[in-house]
């Protein structure tokens, strides 16, 4: 259907009396990556990120900071201003 599939649990449910749990809480490294109990997890159609438990609180105070400025960005865009004085005076897009 053309939309991301993203998923959260702990067994596949057509193993039906076929799997069983090995491990449980333990560290995994995924795409390169050391994902730990606690560890903050979003994905979105341009992927997926892992923000470590001791950095999520800042990880995402710094994205909806990020989010609330791009919301202002187009809002003096709509509002007509230019894209270059938009861009000098926040720098971001």
């Amino acid at each position: 259907m053309g939309f991301s599939v993203f998923s959260r649990g702990r067994n596949p449910v057509d193993t039906k009396h076929r799997g069983k749990m090995i491990w449980r809480d333990v560290p995994v490294d995924v795409g390169g990556v050391r994902i730990n109990t606690g560890d903050f997890i979003i994905g979105d159609l341009d992927g997926v990120v892992v923000a470590p438990q001791a950095v999520a609180d800042e990880a995402i105070a710094k994205a909806l900071q990020k989010v609330r400025a791009e919301s202002t960005v187009r809002e003096e865009l709509a509002a007509g201003q230019s894209l270059a004085a938009v861009f000098e005076k926040h720098r971001i897009l």
